[in-house]
């Protein structure tokens, strides 16, 4: 480490033991996905079959909301459009998400401040299975990410639908380009002339990433990713780098062929896969307790340019994957010591 970082909590900070109530707690946001977007429909069906005069119109008014009244509400920014609502922050704050952090010994490091009169991309990586580390040190942790690089700051989650409502209470928007445009070009209500100083975090991986995940490596998507690099001078945003060690030593990948068949099909149709893992007792919903450290690196300023040419996007680009690289080789050894091998962006 250079020395003058902050690093949070401390690395000499002594956690609480683990504990059962911390397993609970790490297993619920895994198999959050399943509860939102398996479990709440089977629930309503169910409750609509026993008590359809109570349940039917309940479910009915919850639709008409969803989908017509706020059907387009991930693309207007979301939830967190409000800062004085700040749900997500208050949800964040819930003493609940102390085990999540213990569990997985959680530290975040700043390298660098981010100035609040810019909007940022946070461009993560690696994906693993959840970005656990993301949740643990950033979205789940939000007092201390504020208090770490500025109470101005508004953190945006860009993810895909399915968990409306949870995503939604974490500050989350849509992924597709319309949405994040909207949120990287909002101006300061204080000052109109600035940006909001809006972070949207973007997974650059992908789902692709998560197939190549394996413990004690980082192979990495990122040559062929250039949209954001497109994004960033469209909007003028500027991009953050952003690793989190540990993340891929949190599951075992499946050596299973079938699965691997069936994960690159639903690739290719669904843009999604199936998680076919290994967890801590041979549980698929329970990760290792892999030590997670999220360190941001100095964010890299854009000017905007609205219709950048290909050399242009082609040259931010080379250059992010060149601080990328620089942040990794800085602190490999601090954060990274039991690697098979080194950082790799392999496509």
């Amino acid at each position: 480490m250079k020395g003058t970082e902050t690093v949070l909590p401390p690395l000499d900070h002594v956690f609480d033991a683990p504990s059962a109530l911390q397993i609970v707690v790490v297993s619920y946001w895994v198999i959050n996905a399943l509860i939102f977007i398996v479990g709440t429909p089977l629930l309503a069906f169910v409750l609509c079959l026993l008590f359809p005069f109570y349940a039917l119109p309940a479910v009915l008014a919850y639709l008409i909301w969803a989908f017509v009244i706020e059907g387009d509400i991930h693309n207007k920014g979301g939830w967190g459009r409000n800062p004085s609502f700040s749900i997500g922050l208050r949800f964040s704050a819930l003493p609940v998400w102390h085990h999540f952090r213990h569990y997985f010994r959680s530290h975040l490091v700043k390298t660098a401040d981010l100035p609040a009169d810019k909007n940022y991309i946070m461009a993560i990586h690696p994906h693993g299975v959840y970005c656990l580390g993301i949740f643990a040190n950033v979205t789940g942790n939000r007092e201390l990410f504020y208090n770490t690089f500025g109470k101005q700051l508004r953190i945006r989650i860009a993810t895909l639908p399915g968990w409306r409502e949870f995503m939604l209470s974490l500050g989350g928007i849509g992924v597709d380009r319309k949405s994040l445009e909207r949120v990287l070009t909002e101006s300061s209500e204080s000052d109109p002339t600035k940006p909001a100083g809006n972070m949207v975090t973007l997974v650059i991986g992908g789902a692709e990433e998560f197939t190549l995940m394996r413990p004690k490596t980082m192979d990495l998507v990122l040559r062929k990713r250039k949209g954001f690099a497109k994004l960033a001078l469209t909007t003028g945003a500027s991009i953050v780098p952003v690793i989190t060690f540990g993340e891929n030593d949190t599951w075992k990948q499946s050596e299973s062929k079938w699965m691997k068949k069936v994960n690159t099909v639903a690739k290719k149709l669904f843009h999604f896969v199936f998680p076919a893992l290994e967890g801590r007792f041979g549980i698929m919903v329970i990760p290792f307790a892999a030590k997670l450290i999220t360190v941001f690196g100095k964010p890299i300023h854009v000017e905007k340019t609205p219709n950048p040419t290909e050399e242009q996007i082609d040259s931010l680009h080379k250059r992010y994957m060149e601080e990328l690289t620089e942040l990794y080789e800085t602190y490999k050894d601090d954060f990274f010591t039991d690697r098979d091998r080194d950082m790799c962006i392999v496509k």
